[in-house]
């Protein structure tokens, strides 16, 4: 799941090339993205928003977010 938020987020980050503020956005969600177990590290509120800025349907955000969490916490216990 992150490998696909971070296609979006790629995707993104061409779209809003000539568009500063989104772009700055979508350049620090780049940055969170890229950081180990960066969901489990922030507040759900924060993540929503993230997943929000990335395009993902509201009626997909709590599973996109669970599944995000999951995968996590499997990747954590298993170090």
């Amino acid at each position: 799941m992150i490998n696909k938020l971070k296609t979006i987020n790629e995707t993104l980050l061409n779209e809003y090339k000539d568009d500063p503020e989104p772009r700055r956005r979508q350049e620090l969600i780049k940055t969170l993205l890229d950081e180990p177990n960066a969901f489990l590290k922030m507040s759900i509120e924060t993540a929503y928003k993230i997943l929000e800025d990335l395009e993902i349907s509201p009626l997909d955000i709590p599973k996109v977010y669970s599944e995000l969490i999951d995968a996590q916490n499997v990747d954590d216990s298993q170090n």
